[in-house]
């Protein structure tokens, strides 16, 4: 049985919410419904049960979500950081493959303490009531939205940096081949973009420039070892929420273990939502997010890894819009393949295959298949 790309209707809501209550003894009353959020992949129904707000989360399109499928990762991220309390020297590869492995295809109805998103009340990751991941979370309130500001960036930026200081050995860019023992994660980056440019049928760069403006980048980034931290890979006013005096980040379902640079692309690009209701860059709010991190706005937009990581990710959501016409606050296709065109261009703004620096470009780089291994810290 497949996902299917249509809305949940309250009816089968409220039967995922049944069968909850029926495994749960923590609430007396039955459920109800108060608001629904519905996006293009997931689907979140605002609920009360048993007297105390909640969200009941469920994913129904997987066709064209590329990331983990039958599980949300807040689950993982919140046992993660609930086994380093416990024990602060716990080894992290090792230990977020153990938690993979007794979480996926699983379920359960005791509470996760999530400070740094929602706690998680309830998981079903079996595809038993519904084919696709489906859970129940205390409410953390509503997202930010318009209201996110230069202040909301800067505790943001300090709430990444706390949980970039968990520091991995091998990245990791699906969970699911966590027993391989970690990737090229640069050339898996590469190859996956010169992938996604092939099946636009290069309508957003011939190969020969793409090929040459990615060496040029590969050379900057070198050969030596990489940092790798768990990224949340999907940061920006949409995903956060502020309750009381806490602030919450949702949706961890992009993320990944990689260079911390991942987790700024996003917030560079979808800051604010503008009046028009789009989304739009800030660079107030980008700044107040590299302060409130403690690093250098221009640290990190000079970096190799974070411009690499910038044309992965509007390759990605270049092709994600072209299938689902995603509406606002998400930009039309074009304005991703004109940003794409500009970050494609060599530094005196000439494509890189005509720009000053004209590196050998390695035979192959769009076609290679990534090494098994990794480039790690040890």
């Amino acid at each position: 049985m497949t996902v299917s790309n249509s809305a949940l209707d309250e009816e089968t809501a409220i039967g995922l919410l049944a069968a909850y209550s029926s495994r749960s003894n923590a609430f007396q009353t039955g459920p109800c419904i108060t608001g629904r959020c519905k996006g293009s992949i997931n689907q979140v129904f605002r609920i009360s049960i048993g007297g105390k707000d909640a969200a009941l989360r469920v994913r129904h399109n997987e066709q064209y979500f590329q990331y983990e499928k039958g599980v949300f990762k807040e689950v993982i991220v919140a046992q993660l950081l609930a086994t380093l309390e416990r024990d602060k020297q716990a080894d992290l590869d090792s230990t977020i493959l153990e938690i993979w492995d007794r979480t996926y295809g699983s379920r359960s109805c005791e509470a996760i303490a999530f400070p740094a998103g929602a706690d998680i009340l309830h998981y079903d990751f079996t595809g038993h009531a519904f084919p696709g991941p489906w859970a129940i979370f205390g409410w953390a309130g509503d997202t930010l939205n318009d209201r996110f500001g230069p202040g909301h960036a800067a505790r943001l930026g300090g709430m990444v940096s706390q949980l970039h200081n968990l520091k991995f050995k091998r990245p990791c860019l699906n969970l699911h081949a966590l027993h391989l023992g970690g990737a090229d994660l640069i050339a898996e980056w590469t190859g996956e973009i010169c992938r996604r440019n092939e099946s636009t049928g290069g309508a957003i760069s011939e190969e020969r420039p793409l090929c040459r403006a990615l060496e040029l980048l590969l050379d900057e980034i070198g050969s030596g070892p990489l940092s790798f931290v768990f990224c949340h890979n999907d940061l920006q006013c949409t995903n956060v929420t502020v309750n009381g005096p806490s602030m919450h980040i949702l949706d961890w379902d992009n993320a990944q273990i990689a260079p911390r640079e991942l987790d700024f692309v996003k917030l560079a690009h979808w800051s604010a939502i503008g009046e028009d209701g789009y989304f739009q860059p800030d660079p107030a709010i980008f700044s107040s997010f590299c302060e409130g991190y403690g690093v250098r706005e221009a640290v990190i937009r000079q970096s190799a890894i974070f411009r690499l990581a910038e044309i992965l990710w509007l390759f990605r959501v270049y092709e994600f819009t072209v299938r689902t016409a995603s509406p606002k606050p998400f930009w039309p296709v074009s304005r991703y393949a004109n940003l794409l065109d500009e970050r494609l261009k060599g530094p005196d703004g000439t494509p890189a295959a005509e720009s000053g620096k004209k590196p050998k470009v390695k035979a192959g780089l769009c076609h290679r298949v990534p090494s098994p291994m990794g480039r790690g810290t040890g």
